[in-house]
């Protein structure tokens, strides 16, 4: 099963988690921390799983903990890690809104967007991941 990158470009982005945004992205944080409020967590568009598990030393997923990427077929890519299981395994086409893992609401979840595997300002895509203390509801975009 292959994906169709144009569907997967023409989806909106939407937040993998329900919880609040703790840490927003800068230049030394590439990414929203995000308490969770509720454990499921959703692929935030359809795409190609390209890592799943522990990052290990010398990947450029080092340090990434209960780590899903998942490669949108249009540029971008999603990371999401501190996940507590992960339901996901690499190659697995996964659909918008699919479970790929759960978190535990003691440990935040950590998320990337990655446009050509750099990380980028999330908030672009979905606006609440700009603002300190916003709440997110996982699936939807706001």
């Amino acid at each position: 099963k292959t994906l169709d990158p144009v569907n997967a470009s023409s989806q909106t982005w939407l937040s993998p988690v329900t919880g609040t945004i703790s840490v927003i992205y800068t230049s030394n944080n590439y990414g929203p921390t995000i308490s969770l409020q509720s454990t499921p967590i959703l692929a935030t568009k359809a795409g190609t799983v390209t890592w799943a598990g522990d990052g290990e030393i010398g990947s450029m997923y080092n340090g990434y903990t209960g780590c899903v990427v998942i490669d949108h077929g249009d540029g971008t890519q999603t990371l999401v890690s501190n996940n507590s299981t992960i339901s996901v395994k690499v190659n697995d086409t996964v659909t918008q809104k699919q479970g790929i893992g759960t978190g535990s609401t003691s440990k935040p979840i950590h998320f990337e967007i990655r446009v050509e595997g750099v990380p980028t300002d999330p908030s672009t895509y979905i606006s609440a991941m700009g603002t300190q203390g916003a709440k997110v509801t996982a699936g939807v975009n706001k």
